[in-house]
């Protein structure tokens, strides 16, 4: 795939290789596209909305391609008119993502090659790339081609399989499809059983150690890591009020909502930057969130669809549990009948995981991100009848 290319915007930060022809291209985006979600969306209009879905792709794609190759034309009049990038890597497409990294699709040989962003400090590139390698211990994750830390890239296999769409209102294909999904994760690895107190203290002594790097590149926003420490020493306290000593590692995506699951007769699961060991539950919990903060954007917390998961977490967690009885690698001193202590272990996780990739971002520092998450947390808990005043002594600290 090393070789120079020029993409320009079409839309949704979305780029096409100026080369491309236009009869290939539409050929290819009507075939070959169909992790884009872009090309699946439903148009406003009434009357187009009655024609089959094979049709309104067809008819987005066809708009999309007439729009390339207006801009194609405008691009080789006047190259400073057009938004475009300059890659030494060849591919059809090229997609921006906010995080700085791009993923450049070739369709004709099936791959799909990452380059993060070149902001990224070495460390967390090689940390980056070692997730990914580690991953494919799951059978669900795509195959790696090649990869080069120096250059800061990774290859991979590029699956041409839809994206599904769930909704907190028909839980049945949840159960039916992402079920089996996570167990998968799950026992790709065998889990280790750990001492909860002893994990909660190092996970927590991560906070305090990735809230003061921080703290020191943004020191304006000290209120707001008060706020992160009060629903901790919170959350700590009811890890203490817990039935067991152990909880179980596994191995975990780290990032698993619908955008990341491919499915047709078969299912398999992407971008596995996030790879980890983490508690058992870990997956499904930001799973579940992650179906509840859909609607209306994931900056924001919908207070309706979190009402709604606080009504159906509990038995959802019954029938996953039945579910991983069956598994023969399946152990009761796992305790997963106590997803409350799950629940709140996978907070602290959460908040760890978020810092950290604030953390390792160069410039300005935002922690909106990690308060949104702290206060879906809280709603959750006033939900489901577990409200609480956060009250903690003044002397207690994250290092007790």
């Amino acid at each position: 795939m090393v070789r120079k290319s020029y993409f320009i915007l079409i839309e949704n930060q979305l780029f096409v290789n100026v080369e491309q022809s236009i009869l290939r291209l539409y050929l290819d985006l009507l075939t070959k596209t169909n992790p884009f979600t872009f090309f699946e969306r439903k148009p406003r209009n009434r009357v187009l909305n009655l024609f089959p879905a094979i049709v309104l792709r067809a008819i987005r794609v066809l708009n999309f391609t007439v729009k390339f190759y207006e801009r194609k034309k405008e691009y080789k009049r006047n190259k400073s008119t057009i938004l475009s990038i300059e890659t030494n890597y060849y591919g059809n497409l090229l997609l921006q993502l906010r995080q700085g990294e791009q993923k450049i699709f070739n369709l004709k040989d099936k791959l799909v090659l990452t380059s993060f962003s070149k902001h990224t400090p070495p460390e967390d590139i090689e940390t980056l790339i070692c997730n990914i390698q580690k991953s494919t211990v799951c059978k669900l994750a795509p195959n790696i081609i090649t990869w080069d830390k120096d250059e800061y890239y990774i290859v991979e296999e590029y699956i041409n399989l839809k994206r599904p769409s769930y909704s907190i209102n028909n839980l049945d294909r949840v159960y039916s499809e992402v079920f089996p999904i996570l167990e998968n994760i799950s026992f790709s690895t065998t889990p280790e059983l750990v001492k909860i107190e002893k994990y909660t203290h190092e996970k927590l002594q991560c906070v305090k150690s990735l809230l003061r790097e921080i703290q020191l590149k943004d020191s304006n926003s000290s209120y707001r890591y008060q706020e992160i420490e009060k629903f901790l020493c919170y959350t700590k306290s009811m890890i203490k009020n817990n039935k067991v000593d152990e909880i179980a590692l596994a191995s975990s995506h780290g990032d698993f909502w619908e955008g990341n699951i491919l499915i047709n007769k078969s299912a398999r699961v992407i971008d596995w930057n996030t790879y980890g060991k983490r508690s058992m539950y870990f997956d499904i919990y930001y799973f579940l969130f992650m179906l509840a903060s859909i609607k209306g954007g994931f900056n924001k917390v919908n207070n309706v669809e979190i009402k709604k998961l606080s009504g159906v977490v509990g038995g959802s967690f019954d029938l996953y549990y039945e579910k991983l009885k069956t598994n023969i690698d399946f152990k009761h001193t796992y305790n997963l009948q106590e997803p409350k202590t799950y629940r709140y272990i996978f907070y602290i996780e959460l908040i760890v995981l978020k810092l950290d990739e604030i953390n390792s971002k160069k410039g300005k520092i935002c922690i909106d991100e990690v308060m949104t998450w702290i206060s879906r947390f809280m709603l959750l808990e006033e939900n489901m009848d577990r409200k609480s005043e956060f009250s903690f002594d003044k002397g207690e600290s994250l290092l007790i």
